[in-house]
Protein backbone atom coordinates (compact mmCIF):
# COMPACT_ATOMS: atom_id res chain seq x y z
CA UNK A 1 0.00 0.00 0.00
CA UNK A 2 0.96 3.20 -0.66
CA UNK A 3 0.90 6.70 1.85
CA UNK A 4 0.63 9.99 0.45
CA UNK A 5 0.96 12.85 2.46
CA UNK A 6 -0.42 16.51 0.75
CA UNK A 7 0.27 20.23 1.53
CA UNK A 8 -1.01 22.85 -0.23
CA UNK A 9 0.38 26.38 -0.56
CA UNK A 10 -1.90 29.32 -1.83
CA UNK A 11 -5.62 29.19 -1.97
CA UNK A 12 -8.91 28.38 -3.62
CA UNK A 13 -10.65 31.23 -3.92
CA UNK A 14 -10.80 33.64 -6.01
CA UNK A 15 -11.65 36.89 -3.97
CA UNK A 16 -9.59 39.99 -4.50
CA UNK A 17 -6.41 39.85 -2.87
CA UNK A 18 -6.30 35.82 -3.07
CA UNK A 19 -3.22 33.95 -4.62
CA UNK A 20 -3.50 33.74 -8.41
CA UNK A 21 -2.03 29.71 -8.10
CA UNK A 22 -3.17 26.79 -5.85
CA UNK A 23 -0.32 24.22 -5.35
CA UNK A 24 -0.61 20.70 -3.69
CA UNK A 25 2.70 18.85 -3.29
CA UNK A 26 3.08 15.23 -1.55
CA UNK A 27 4.88 12.68 -0.84
CA UNK A 28 3.83 9.12 -1.98
CA UNK A 29 5.61 6.13 -0.46
CA UNK A 30 5.01 2.28 0.20
CA UNK A 31 3.41 1.85 4.16
CA UNK A 32 6.55 -0.34 5.21
CA UNK A 33 8.65 2.29 4.66
CA UNK A 34 6.94 5.30 5.88
CA UNK A 35 8.18 5.18 9.51
CA UNK A 36 11.93 5.00 8.55
CA UNK A 37 11.43 8.22 6.30
CA UNK A 38 9.06 10.06 9.10
CA UNK A 39 12.25 9.91 11.65
CA UNK A 40 14.75 10.31 8.91
CA UNK A 41 12.74 13.74 8.88
CA UNK A 42 12.49 14.12 12.57
CA UNK A 43 16.21 13.38 12.77
CA UNK A 44 17.06 16.25 10.08
CA UNK A 45 14.92 18.87 11.73
CA UNK A 46 16.93 18.21 14.80
CA UNK A 47 20.00 18.10 13.27
CA UNK A 48 19.17 21.66 11.55
CA UNK A 49 17.94 22.70 15.19
CA UNK A 50 21.58 21.96 16.61
CA UNK A 51 23.39 23.16 14.37
CA UNK A 52 21.63 27.03 14.20
CA UNK A 53 20.37 26.77 17.64
CA UNK A 54 16.53 27.07 16.10
CA UNK A 55 13.36 25.70 17.66
CA UNK A 56 11.69 23.92 14.78
CA UNK A 57 8.70 22.51 14.39
CA UNK A 58 7.65 22.73 10.55
CA UNK A 59 9.78 23.64 7.74
CA UNK A 60 8.35 25.82 5.34
CA UNK A 61 10.55 26.97 2.05
CA UNK A 62 9.28 30.30 2.15
CA UNK A 63 9.87 30.36 5.47
CA UNK A 64 13.31 29.23 4.92
CA UNK A 65 14.16 31.48 2.24
CA UNK A 66 12.30 34.71 3.46
CA UNK A 67 13.75 34.28 7.25
CA UNK A 68 10.52 34.49 8.55
CA UNK A 69 8.83 31.91 11.09
CA UNK A 70 11.51 29.58 12.66
CA UNK A 71 13.88 31.50 10.88
CA UNK A 72 13.09 35.12 11.41
CA UNK A 73 16.08 37.10 13.03
CA UNK A 74 18.43 34.26 12.39
CA UNK A 75 20.54 36.04 9.69
CA UNK A 76 21.48 32.87 7.82
CA UNK A 77 23.99 33.31 5.51
CA UNK A 78 22.66 31.60 1.95
CA UNK A 79 25.67 28.97 2.49
CA UNK A 80 23.50 28.14 5.52
CA UNK A 81 20.04 28.63 3.63
CA UNK A 82 21.28 26.51 0.86
CA UNK A 83 22.10 23.59 3.41
CA UNK A 84 19.25 23.47 5.22
CA UNK A 85 17.34 22.94 1.95
CA UNK A 86 20.00 20.56 0.08
CA UNK A 87 19.57 18.66 3.75
CA UNK A 88 15.57 18.20 3.26
CA UNK A 89 16.44 17.72 -0.16
CA UNK A 90 18.52 14.58 0.01
CA UNK A 91 15.43 12.66 1.85
CA UNK A 92 13.06 13.37 -0.99
CA UNK A 93 15.34 12.20 -3.62
CA UNK A 94 15.52 8.57 -1.66
CA UNK A 95 14.44 6.16 -4.70
CA UNK A 96 11.44 5.03 -2.49
CA UNK A 97 10.01 8.83 -2.09
CA UNK A 98 7.38 9.52 -4.98
CA UNK A 99 6.91 13.53 -5.55
CA UNK A 100 3.31 14.21 -6.67
CA UNK A 101 3.47 18.55 -7.53
CA UNK A 102 0.34 20.11 -9.00
CA UNK A 103 0.24 23.77 -9.71
CA UNK A 104 -3.08 25.28 -10.77
CA UNK A 105 -3.81 28.62 -12.24
CA UNK A 106 -6.90 30.03 -11.23
CA UNK A 107 -6.74 32.56 -14.62
CA UNK A 108 -6.48 29.14 -16.99
CA UNK A 109 -9.79 27.92 -14.86
CA UNK A 110 -11.72 30.73 -15.55
CA UNK A 111 -10.79 30.88 -19.38
CA UNK A 112 -11.63 27.24 -19.76
CA UNK A 113 -15.47 28.26 -18.35
CA UNK A 114 -16.66 25.31 -16.65
CA UNK A 115 -19.82 24.72 -15.76
CA UNK A 116 -20.17 25.14 -11.90
CA UNK A 117 -17.23 28.41 -12.38
CA UNK A 118 -19.96 31.06 -12.62
CA UNK A 119 -21.73 30.31 -9.36
CA UNK A 120 -19.50 28.25 -7.05
CA UNK A 121 -16.07 29.43 -8.62
CA UNK A 122 -13.95 27.91 -5.52
CA UNK A 123 -15.74 24.70 -5.49
CA UNK A 124 -15.64 24.16 -9.02
CA UNK A 125 -12.14 24.84 -9.47
CA UNK A 126 -10.78 22.41 -5.67
CA UNK A 127 -13.08 19.61 -7.09
CA UNK A 128 -11.24 19.79 -10.88
CA UNK A 129 -7.76 20.82 -8.29
CA UNK A 130 -8.00 17.48 -6.42
CA UNK A 131 -9.30 15.18 -9.52
CA UNK A 132 -6.41 16.10 -11.10
CA UNK A 133 -3.80 15.25 -8.27
CA UNK A 134 -5.40 12.21 -7.06
CA UNK A 135 -5.32 11.12 -11.05
CA UNK A 136 -1.49 12.10 -10.74
CA UNK A 137 -1.25 9.88 -7.86
CA UNK A 138 -3.39 7.10 -9.75
CA UNK A 139 -0.99 6.81 -12.74
CA UNK A 140 1.79 6.57 -10.01
CA UNK A 141 0.00 3.57 -8.58
CA UNK A 142 -0.89 1.88 -12.37
CA UNK A 143 2.92 2.36 -12.46
CA UNK A 144 3.96 0.10 -9.61
CA UNK A 145 1.65 -2.12 -10.63
CA UNK A 146 2.82 -2.32 -14.01
CA UNK A 147 6.90 -2.71 -12.17
CA UNK A 148 6.24 -5.08 -9.99
CA UNK A 149 4.00 -7.36 -11.98
CA UNK A 150 0.99 -7.37 -9.49
CA UNK A 151 -0.55 -5.25 -7.29
CA UNK A 152 0.59 -5.34 -3.58
CA UNK A 153 -2.72 -6.97 -2.24
CA UNK A 154 -2.91 -9.53 -4.67
CA UNK A 155 -2.79 -11.99 -1.90
CA UNK A 156 -5.26 -10.37 -0.23
CA UNK A 157 -7.62 -11.20 -3.57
Amino acid sequence: MELLFVDESGDNGFAAGSTPLFILGGVSLRSDRWKEFFWRIVAAKEQISRRFGLVIHEIKASDLFTHRGPFFNTRLSLEDTMWIYDRLVDELCDPAVTVLVGVYSKSEFRQQRHPLSEKHPARAFTGQVWRDYLGKLEDRLFQITEETGYPENAEEL
